[in-house]
């Protein structure tokens, strides 16, 4: 008989393993984050590199980015570009995947994520209205000071409470390489000790490394710099968006926006 070992449970993580990532996530004596070394092959992480960074062809796979506040099932993938050269690419799993190998790639991750936060493999794959969902962010910054302030995810000193979930972590994919590829702070880590460390540099993460940290920690992005040769810092988050329950929140967001505008202005003439 022509029979093949495989069961749903090998289709897991090992359990010794996921303790393992768990204890150096959520310990008081370990740091709050945890380093899985080239999570994808060479060729993959160059492969995604070059897709993103030199052959995305934005008109035909991307729409412009309006706001996260909108997002909605059934949305486009967005991008936004910011006035120095940085770009960042929203490509929700529900959609026709502009690069494939990212697509797959940004999936594992996902459910890998959600075996560690014991949560179903399904969890915040696909869109739930007035739930949230995983948007796979790709990520360029070319230069900048305070890119990102510093700040937690999902803490307790979360001002409304239904955000507080002290599980959650988030997943870092590095893309490009601290030192070659851009300098400046790169991404500051406060660990579970609350001590400060810049992680491209003191763990000499390379290209294809996934850093997964635990969101209400500290975190920031005090400054990016390259030259016109470099190509920046470049890697894929997987934010847990909130998703819009339905249309006409949507035009009900929009209708206060604008009202916001309008009220700003008289108040500006006012003075």
């Amino acid at each position: 008989m022509n029979e093949t070992l495989l069961s749903l449970e090998s289709m897991y993580l090992d359990e010794d393993l996921i303790h393992s990532l768990r204890k150096k996530l959520y310990h008081s004596s370990e740091p709050g984050y945890a380093v899985l070394r080239q999570f994808i092959e060479p060729e993959y992480t160059r492969h995604i590199f070059d897709y993103w960074t030199k052959y995305v062809v934005l008109e035909k796979s991307h729409q412009k980015f309006v706001s996260r506040e909108l997002l909605k099932p059934g949305n486009p993938n967005f991008y936004n570009q910011s006035p120095n050269g940085g770009r960042t690419f929203y490509n929700p799993f529900w959609n026709s995947p502009p690069d494939e190998v990212t697509h797959e790639v940004c999936l594992k991750i996902a459910q890998l994520r959600n075996q560690i936060e014991s949560r179903p493999s399904f969890s915040e794959i696909f869109p739930v209205s007035g739930s949230r969902c995983v948007i796979p962010r790709i990520v360029i910054t070319k230069k900048g000071k305070n890119v990102l302030v510093p700040h937690s995810d999902y803490g307790l000193d979360e001002p409304n409470p239904e955000n507080i979930d002290l599980r959650r972590t988030q997943a870092t994919l590095f893309l490009s390489k601290y030192g070659k590829d851009y300098s400046g702070s790169g991404f500051i880590f406060t660990t579970n000790q609350d001590e400060k460390i810049q992680l491209e540099k003191e763990l000499a993460l390379d290209p294809g490394d996934q850093v997964i940290w635990k969101y209400s920690n500290v975190h920031a992005i005090e400054s990016i710099e390259t030259d016109d040769h470099q190509a920046g810092f470049v890697r894929i988050l997987f934010p847990p968006e909130k998703i819009s329950p339905s249309g006409k929140q949507f035009l009900e967001i929009k209708t206060r926006r604008l009202l916001s505008r309008i009220l700003n202005k008289i108040r500006r003439l006012g003075k």
